[in-house]
């Protein structure tokens, strides 16, 4: 499915693999997104029923386990989308697990949790809450 979103006046395509799925994949200028809803929702359209969701597909891959479109090397996360920092959940020296909510961007009056894409040690945080960030700034280095 194809749609088109305005941030900031700017007109974005975003190609959504499977709103059935989880995670949710967005593909925003070539680059791809792994969304995960927070809380178990089901999406229906007018033109199709959601199927029900078996327990396992809605939990998230067991650590160690590498999505494709990610990488165990990356070194730092970064803003997938712009928007205003409102929760942190990790400070530097921390341990995280793949998967883990990292923090939370509001952005368009919705909360977007931001997830570790590897397991690690978390060596800095470079943003704080009320923070406005933008797109693809730097939110978080992990331990080499």
């Amino acid at each position: 499915m194809k749609v088109t979103v305005t941030v900031d006046q700017k007109n974005y395509e975003v190609e959504i693999e499977s709103l059935f799925s989880r995670p949710i994949v967005a593909i925003v200028e070539g680059s791809r997104y792994e969304v995960w809803l927070e809380e178990a929702q089901s999406v229906e359209t007018p033109a199709e029923k959601a199927p029900a969701a078996k327990a396992e597909e809605m939990a998230p891959p067991a650590t160690g386990h590498v999505p494709s479109g990610a990488t165990l090397s990356a070194k730092t996360i970064r803003a997938p989308i712009p928007g205003v920092i409102v929760a942190i959940q990790v400070k530097a020296g921390d341990q995280v697990e793949f998967s883990q909510p990292l923090f939370t961007i509001e952005a368009m009056k919705m909360r977007n949790a931001i997830r570790a894409s590897r397991a690690g040690a978390v060596k800095e945080v470079f943003v704080s809450i009320g923070q406005t960030v933008n797109y693809n700034d730097l939110l978080l280095e992990f331990v080499e």
